[in-house]
């Protein structure tokens, strides 16, 4: 049986996951689904209460309380800048294929979360990994 081993590194002030909501916290929580041929990771993250502004000022940058589609997919390909996915030590390059967001007043309240899709080519290769 084959074996594969990805491995996702993720620089930045994203914190682990929890079992419980942390107000004082950016939470994330990752889940790969590998098929022949590719990898696709759906990330979803929900910034506390303590951080929310922070993360609505860093994602809003012209700052007129909307997030522009513009301003998500720039949001979304700074996090991708922060992945590193791997197969038996060979970088996958991740590529977005979709974003979904919640409202500021959401992400205000810890109500929302942002969703981030990716995906990866899975070259074909024989025996051990």
């Amino acid at each position: 049986m084959k074996r594969l081993l990805i491995a996702l590194t993720l620089f930045g002030s994203i914190a682990t996951p929890t079992l419980a909501h942390r107000l004082d916290e950016y939470l994330q929580a990752t889940i790969f689904s590998i098929e022949p041929g590719s990898v696709h990771t759906t990330m979803r993250l929900v910034p506390g209460v303590a951080v929310a502004s922070g993360v609505i000022a860093e994602i809003d940058v012209d700052h007129d309380g909307l997030l522009s589609p513009d301003e998500q997919h720039r949001y979304a390909e700074r996090v991708l800048a922060d992945l590193q996915l791997k197969e038996d030590n060979l970088d996958l390059p991740l590529h977005l294929t979709w974003v979904t967001f919640p409202s500021i007043d959401q992400m205000k309240r810890c109500a929302g979360e942002i969703e981030l899709a990716f995906s990866a080519d899975l070259p074909v290769v024989r025996g051990e990994h």
